[in-house]
């Protein structure tokens, strides 16, 4: 399987250039697109085990880091989410540009579900259906009220270590906890892979994103984005789980109420990483989704 993990594009703000990197794994211009996006704190690479599921299937698959992750440039002066929403629309064009392909299927996990909803709801050409998992939309008014509460989880990104002696410990440590526990291991692996680096000035490996990073996005969260998703007028898939602190059923329903080929499903295990856990069924149910418009 040629994955070309080297890759990248230049994305441009009116601040600065930022340096994304991106996985391709292409079969043909004549062959249907995929485009993944991953959860904040993790990486395109640590999802290879489904993106390689899609190829398989004779998709192209390309998977973007967002900025500050993996190897893609950090960049901190950022105030919400249309930042990631930007990085896909560029992304979408350089793709188009470099690979001579028309017509896009995005799938995205938590922030990258969001973000791309957001893109999707702009770029209504060239992107033909969305499929979400667990994609952090809350509902209207949650969204509304998460403006005035201080998100749990920024907290906990600036009090997470992020040093260690080595892949092993880090292993070690992460496997008992309870966010880590239940992952497929050929994704942990990946992960550990992807979302660490060695330094060797310290002889350490430390996170690839700052956790001042990935505190600043889940506090960028902003109200607003109800507005973009009710313009959405492509086929839909949101595959939530039971219980969701972030795509409650009422968000479930809203979001695909407007097209009669959008579809919702309840995954079973009620925790946010079931793709990392269950990860050939969570993109076996995509792709038949995706097969079936």
């Amino acid at each position: 399987m040629n994955i070309l993990q080297e890759n990248h594009f230049i994305f441009e703000t009116q601040k600065a250039k930022i340096k994304l990197t991106y996985l391709s794994l292409f079969h043909s211009k004549d062959n249907k697109n995929v485009l993944f996006l991953h959860a904040n704190g993790y990486s395109a690479q640590t999802y290879l085990k489904l993106l390689k599921i899609f190829y398989e299937q004779q998709y192209n698959v390309f998977a973007l880091n967002f900025c500050g992750h993996n190897q893609s440039e950090n960049y901190d002066q950022f105030s919400d989410w249309y930042f990631f929403r930007d990085q896909i629309l560029a992304f979408i064009q350089h793709i188009k540009n470099v690979y001579n392909v028309l017509g896009f299927h995005l799938i995205g996990h938590s922030l990258g579900g969001a973000s791309s909803l957001l893109a999707a709801s702009i770029n209504q050409e060239d992107i033909q259906s969305v499929s979400c998992w667990d994609p952090v939309v809350l509902t209207p008014i949650l969204s509304f009220l998460a403006n005035f509460i201080d998100t749990p989880l920024a907290s906990m990104a600036e009090k997470r270590r992020d040093e260690f002696k080595s892949l092993k410990v880090i292993e070690k440590s992460y496997r008992l906890s309870p966010a880590f526990k239940d992952w497929d291991k050929e994704v942990f692996h990946d992960y550990l892979n992807s979302c660490f680096y060695h330094d060797t000035n310290s002889d350490t490996y430390k996170l690839c994103l700052p956790k001042h990073i990935e505190a600043k996005i889940f506090r960028s969260l902003k109200f607003g984005h109800w507005n973009y998703y009710k313009k959405l007028k492509q086929p839909i898939f949101v595959y939530a789980t039971k219980n969701s602190n972030v795509c409650p059923i009422r968000a479930c329903k809203l979001l695909t109420k407007n097209h009669p080929k959008s579809k919702y499903i309840i995954h079973e295990s009620g925790s946010h990483f079931f793709p990392m856990e269950d990860p050939i069924n969570t993109a076996n149910q995509t792709l038949e989704f995706i097969k079936n418009l």
